[in-house]
């Protein structure tokens, strides 16, 4: 009776013997960092010159170190990272096709936002749904982010695959808070910025058609009315 013989034997000498390279081995020690919030143990790996080349590494899902520190808004790993002079701050995932200012700003990361605007993000780049930043700031209700976005002239009319607007996604399901004071600000915000009220998606319907309960449609529409009637008599929002 032939034994089995095993096809790989483990070489206890070769401390790296999971991968098959030593850099693929610092690649991996380096996303572990960034995941743990090794800010410190990050530091110390990007005084090796060799390392600082693993910063746009991807993992399975196509997120870079960035993204994934992002992901866990560490703002404090996410500028040690963008410090690096070689970080290419446009790759995206591989199936949601997301960079990292869309990230950011779907989180509401203020300076991250900032920075990489400063570093030259394409601040209209879009996700698989050619979703902008902009709307995904605008579906976390964050006018602070919006602001800023708007300010680096992200289009405030460009639409999704489903021909949706920012405008649009202010409304979406957001019946609980919809007249609310942050999300009116915010509304305020891209109509500043030349949002069309009357533009209609895929499915024909506007921005008004989204929202549900008639009293506050009404209500939403006294809000356009006078917010723009005042931009047109005096050239202010306020």
């Amino acid at each position: 009776m032939s034994s089995l013989k095993p096809t790989h034997r483990i070489n206890h000498n070769r401390p790296h013997q999971l991968f098959s390279t030593p850099k693929q081995h610092a690649q991996q020690c380096l996303f572990v960092a960034v995941t743990m919030g090794q800010t410190d143990q990050l530091t110390e790996m990007l005084k090796d010159p060799e390392n600082i080349q693993l910063i746009n590494g991807q993992d399975y899902l196509g997120r870079t170190p960035l993204m994934i520190a992002i992901s866990s808004s560490n703002t404090a790993m996410c500028q040690l990272l963008l410090s690096q002079k070689n970080i290419n701050i446009n790759l995206k995932t591989y199936l949601e096709q997301k960079n990292a200012l869309i990230m950011a700003s779907e989180r509401g990361l203020k300076s991250v936002v900032q920075i990489l605007l400063t570093l030259n993000a394409v601040v209209d780049d879009v996700d698989l749904e050619h979703k902008t930043a902009l709307m995904h700031a605008v579906e976390n209700g964050s006018s602070l982010i919006v602001s800023i976005l708007l300010d680096a002239k992200s289009g405030v009319n460009l639409r999704d695959v489903n021909g949706r607007t920012a405008l649009i996604y202010s409304v979406k399901n957001r019946s609980f808070n919809l007249l609310s004071k942050p999300n009116l600000k915010l509304i305020k915000c891209l109509l500043k910025a030349g949002a069309l009220t009357e533009i209609k998606d895929k499915s024909n319907k506007d921005v008004l058609d989204y929202v549900e309960e008639p009293s506050k449609r009404t209500e939403l529409s006294q809000f356009f009315d006078k917010t723009l009637k005042k931009y047109v008599e005096d050239g202010t929002y306020e």
